[in-house]
């Protein structure tokens, strides 16, 4: 079964990026995406103040990648990448209404894909800088499209 879903995720991801000669580079990912849960009834409640109804994305995964330079000072750079992931989906099934409230099940589902994220990489100073990029996660049941910013820190670029 094939699905896919216009809902959006918010999250965030951590990165441990290795550049090798501004040619090459490797890249070891975690994420973390959250949205509400998106098949919920349409008189959904719950009897605890602390139930929280959403449904979310984690994800690791490795990556390699190619360095593009735009500029011989290593301010811009546009880094191809493509690797594998392992992801778990965790969403909500099965409503149950039990007296005026619902009661659910979570559903995990588990698969590895191909993730493709070019990367437009902006070192603004020697140590930081900021990133902007689409990523498409290819898997057997699911496709996630998404689009991204982040920050980087750590070396960057080389002094002159």
């Amino acid at each position: 079964m094939k699905t896919s879903n216009a809902s959006s995720y918010i999250g965030f991801s951590r990165s441990l990026n290795f550049h090798i000669n501004n040619k090459y580079a490797l890249r070891a990912t975690g994420t973390l995406y959250f949205r509400d849960a998106v098949n919920l009834p349409n008189d959904f409640n719950t009897d605890a103040f602390f139930r929280i109804n959403l449904e979310s994305i984690l994800s690791v995964g490795v990556s390699a990648g190619r360095v593009f330079l735009f500029n011989s000072e290593g301010k811009s750079r546009f880094t191809l990448w493509l690797g594998l992931a392992y992801t778990n989906y965790e969403t909500l099934t099965d409503f149950r209404k039990i007296d005026e409230v619902y009661d659910y099940d979570l559903q995990n589902n588990r698969e590895i894909g191909v993730v493709f994220r070019p990367t437009f990489e902006f070192p603004l100073l020697h140590y930081f800088g900021v990133s902007i990029y689409p990523l498409i996660r290819i898997q057997k049941q699911n496709t996630y499209f998404g689009l991204g910013a982040g920050y980087m820190i750590g070396k960057l670029r080389n002094r002159k």
